[in-house]
């Protein structure tokens, strides 16, 4: 009779014990995916809006801004969305910044996984604003940012930039 409750009880257990492995291990591969998602996110965030970057205003070879921008970007973006970055945003807030002769320098990231849609999340960046005679400003700059299976940015969308 002793053996019988044994042998069941290990039937029930294993399976239990296995399922737990597996689940834990499902979940330190998802963190490390959103911690590696979150670290780019950041990355791409303060080369974008840490400036002006005066490489990206005075610019003299083409070619050598291009070496630049896939230096800084290219590794986060799949191909499509890289090319589509560099045309329309790697640019717009440096040359703001040094049009109105401000300088622009990020305090605080924050990066929020979506609860529906995985590979999503939405980012809020604190930017301090200085130009020289003003007092410091503040303006915070949100948006989601969605990445492929491949770890890859296939979208990033700015929501608000508080008229930076």
């Amino acid at each position: 009779m002793i053996k019988f409750l044994t042998f069941n009880k290990a039937r029930i257990v294993t399976p239990l014990l296995l399922f737990g492995i597996m689940l834990f291990m499902a979940s330190c591969s998802s963190s490390a995916t959103q911690e590696k998602h979150i670290e780019a996110i950041s990355t791409v965030l303060k080369h974008q809006l840490n400036g002006p970057d005066l490489k990206v205003i005075e610019w003299d070879d083409p070619a050598e801004l291009e070496s630049y921008y896939e230096k800084l970007y290219k590794s986060y973006f799949t191909e499509e969305m890289y090319t589509n970055f560099i045309s329309t945003s790697a640019s717009h807030y440096h040359l703001i910044a040094y049009n109105e002769g401000y300088e622009m320098k990020v305090d605080h990231i924050e990066v929020e996984g979506s609860e529906t849609t995985e590979g999503t999340y939405d980012f809020k960046a604190t930017v301090l604003t200085e130009k020289e005679g003003s007092d410091q400003q503040t303006a915070e700059v949100s948006g989601r940012v969605t990445f492929n299976s491949d770890d890859k940015i296939t979208n990033i969308r700015y929501l608000d930039d508080s008229g930076l």
